[in-house]
């Protein structure tokens, strides 16, 4: 066993397992997530992979949309989209597709339940952005201790929030979706973040979205030429 605590094992296996299979299941008993970072970027051509974290009224989608939408070189999964795929398999095993009552009361059931069909779905999205310069993977709780969505996506990770639980719900009411309100204290905010990061050695950027849009417009441009190394 190394210091880091993974296995001292050829570079040459773990190559195989991106490159071959491209199995997103099992790299994190071989290598860091910084390192799974590298392998899917050198596998898939891309520059960046991302995970985006935060709360759920934040401002993830506007943000990474503003970011698609200011240059073809980036991609944003919206893994939201998939709950209609889920829906049916989750009625068949646990007699209802009401995914947010379950996840709330049935959290840990609901994750071992969905985890394979949700890495499928990862796998399958990021075959299909082979081509373009970076991407974007939205999972509001991907940093839970529960979820660890780190040990699969690498350990490059953008929090999206506005540190006020208050203009989240506003938000949230706003747009027409109070159903999803409880799910503000189950995710993770900046600083049990950032901790989190520290502890597993992540790369976290932050984005403070308590701003205006057109002050939201000029973080996305910066942020978008701080990728690609421009002053």
């Amino acid at each position: 066993i190394a210091e880091d605590g993974y296995r001292s094992i050829s570079s040459s296996a773990v190559r195989d397992e991106v490159s071959l299979h491209f199995n997103l299941k099992d790299l994190h008993n071989l290598v860091s997530p910084l390192v799974i970072s590298r392998l899917i970027e050198k596998t898939l051509g891309f520059d960046n992979i991302f995970m985006v974290v935060g709360k759920p009224g934040s401002g993830k989608t506007t943000f990474l949309k503003m970011l698609s939408g200011l240059d073809p070189g980036h991609v944003f999964i919206e893994t939201d989209k998939w709950n209609s795929i889920f829906r049916p398999l989750l009625a068949q095993h646990f007699g209802t597709s009401d995914l947010f009552r379950l996840v709330l009361e049935r959290d840990s059931e609901v994750s071992n339940f969905l985890k394979d069909y949700w890495l499928d779905m990862v796998r399958w999205a990021l075959r299909d952005a082979v081509g373009k310069k970076n991407v974007f993977i939205e999972a509001a709780y991907g940093l839970a201790p529960n979820k660890s969505l780190f040990r699969f996506l690498g350990g490059k990770v953008i929090y999206i929030g506005c540190d006020d639980d208050s203009e989240n719900k506003a938000r949230i009411v706003n747009r027409g979706t109070p159903e999803i309100i409880p799910f503000i204290d189950k995710i993770l905010g900046r600083t049990e973040s950032e901790k989190i990061a520290e502890d597993n050695k992540l790369a976290l950027t932050t984005i403070n979205t308590s701003c205006s849009e057109q002050e939201l417009t000029t973080l996305a441009e910066k942020f978008c030429r701080d990728l690609k190394g421009e002053e």
